[in-house]
């Protein structure tokens, strides 16, 4: 005898969490395994990104609104607009995202070169203050730039559209010039950040 509708709506949510709680370790895992850090531009493990990008578009060339941060080293808090006058790029990355940590020698490496020119890098993470201190530590990791905590309640919009990782490339005035998800080399990184030195 059929179940009664609600039993089949029932069963229907059911079986859209498993679904969903299988698929996405499987998407996270054949993205991981299909990295590489010769290869940043494989189109097809970003594509699930398009909606991302679309909406942060609709923000490019538009004066960034105020991000307020806690840097991790010093415990102070400050915002974004602290870094007016100076080409900002904001970088979002975690502890747990691979790729990121293959982009750190990258992102080290420009911020190293270009702040004299008036660049400034601000990675930002939502992990844990002292547990992002422990992990450059445990790593002897230095990205030479300033390694904040995003106050979540504090953290408007665009820049509540990410992906680890990804980042939001701000000129001098503040303006939104570019947005990228997905690591990038050095190369890469370079060239757009020094359009507007």
């Amino acid at each position: 005898m059929p179940g009664t509708q609600g039993e089949t709506n029932m069963n229907s949510i059911i079986f859209g969490c498993l679904l969903t709680a299988y698929t996405i370790p499987v998407i996270a895992q054949d993205w991981e395994n299909r990295f590489s850090a010769k290869d940043h531009s494989n189109a097809a493990i970003y594509s699930m990104l398009d909606s991302i990008q679309t909406s942060v578009k609709q923000s490019i060339n538009s004066v960034v609104p105020d991000l307020r941060y806690c840097d991790v080293f010093t415990g102070r808090e400050d915002s974004l607009t602290s870094l007016r006058g100076k080409v900002v790029l904001l970088s979002v990355w975690s502890i747990g995202c691979a790729p990121c940590q293959r982009e750190m020698p990258a992102l080290r490496r420009v911020q190293s070169e270009l702040r004299k020119k008036g660049f400034a890098l601000l990675a930002i993470s939502m992990d844990d203050s002292a547990r992002q201190r422990r992990f450059f530590k445990s790593n002897n990791i230095s990205l030479g730039g300033i390694t904040a905590l995003v106050r979540l309640h504090h953290c408007p919009y665009p820049f509540t559209m990410y992906f680890n990782p990804s980042a939001y490339l701000i000129d001098r005035k503040g303006i939104l010039r570019q947005f990228w998800a997905g690591p990038k080399t050095y190369e890469d990184l370079r060239k757009a950040i020094s359009l507007y030195l």
